[in-house]
């Protein structure tokens, strides 16, 4: 794998989630894309969420970014 391989590092059900941890990234300038964005919103009925995209060399400094902002979305839903 290259280091400028794109590598998915979450799945979000909403797109402001996602665009909100991709913001959380670049924020640590770690560069991210949301995938899927023009075709959930071409598309809903075929939705499968919103992932995140990160190159594999910003994977090891991404991971724990995204893994707090997972639990603080765990924690600020509960079911």
């Amino acid at each position: 794998m290259s280091s400028n391989d794109p590598v998915r590092i979450a799945t979000f059900a909403t797109s402001e989630q996602a665009y909100l941890a991709r913001a959380i990234l670049a924020d640590n300038d770690i560069p991210a894309f949301v995938e899927n964005e023009l075709a959930n919103l071409y598309t809903p009925a075929l939705m499968t969420g919103y992932t995140l995209i990160v190159a594999a060399r910003d994977l090891p400094r991404a991971r724990p970014i995204i893994s707090h902002f997972l639990t603080t979305l765990t924690d600020d839903n509960p079911d």
